[in-house]
């Protein structure tokens, strides 16, 4: 039998070894240690099953399907969307060997590790090989400080820790092409529901989102309001987001 075969054999015996077992009974030390302990190896499933997945060209072949996403999605009921990722992750640890071996060893999250391959291959053809290895030793080392949301938008701004000198000019790049595509966006719907009020959402860049913000709270600001006009109908105080809307 393949050695990753036994391993997930050897898994599965193991989980249902403690299946019947209550955590509940745990000292609050030995939760923390499964926790951290159980978080880990989630990673280290999850690097495996992904680069299995990477591999696996063939298996689409054999069933006449798009990718091996497609195949796995409904042999297993996961969403093709999901399994598209992890197809995406296991093509992209090929490409990313720190990655790969971070993300194996347990020290890296999942979601972490998409991350960082997504800031990589992100920067611009021009950068040099050596300085994206240096971008994602960079993500690598601030990935042990920062959760997969707040390295997201550290990998926008990684050149200007590794390179400054093209980061500034990378950063007004992708600056300009967001504007021109929330420019590009701009929109504003309303409906009036029949029963005296009128809904509505739009969307609009962001500057001028903070802009209609800062007015909207400036309006609404108590010091500017009567007691009787903070108070709602049945005396008590109006909740910001009602103030904001009469704003």
């Amino acid at each position: 039998m393949h050695p990753i075969i036994e391993c997930a054999d050897d898994l599965g015996v193991a989980l249902k070894g403690v299946a019947s077992v209550e955590p509940a009974f745990m000292s609050a030390g030995e939760k923390q240690s499964a926790l951290v302990a159980l978080t880990e190896v989630r990673s280290q499933l999850d690097a495996l099953l992904a680069r299995v997945l990477g591999a696996s060209d063939d298996v689409a072949v054999a069933h006449g399907l798009r990718d091996a996403a497609a195949w796995l999605a409904v042999e297993t009921r996961t969403t093709r969307r999901e399994a598209r990722r992890d197809l995406a992750l296991g093509r992209a640890l090929e490409q990313h060997p720190w990655v790969a071996t971070a993300l194996t060893s347990g020290a890296l999250r999942t979601e972490q590790a998409r991350v960082v391959v997504e800031a990589v291959d992100a920067l611009p053809p021009h950068v040099d090989p050596a300085v994206r290895e240096d971008a994602e030793e960079a993500l690598l080392r601030l990935a042990r400080q920062h959760d997969a949301r707040e390295l997201k938008q550290i990998g926008k701004r990684i050149l200007d820790v590794v390179a400054p000198e093209v980061g500034e000019s990378h950063e007004a790049a992708v600056l300009e092409a967001e504007e021109r595509r929330a420019a590009a966006s701009v929109d504003l719907t309303m409906s009036d529901d029949g029963e005296g009020r009128c809904r509505g959402t739009f969307v609009v860049p962001s500057h001028v989102g903070a802009m209609l913000k800062r007015h909207l709270l400036a309006l609404a600001n108590p010091a500017r309001h009567t007691e009787d006009e903070l108070r709602d109908e049945s005396g008590g105080w109006k909740p910001l987001r009602r103030r904001l809307g009469e704003a």
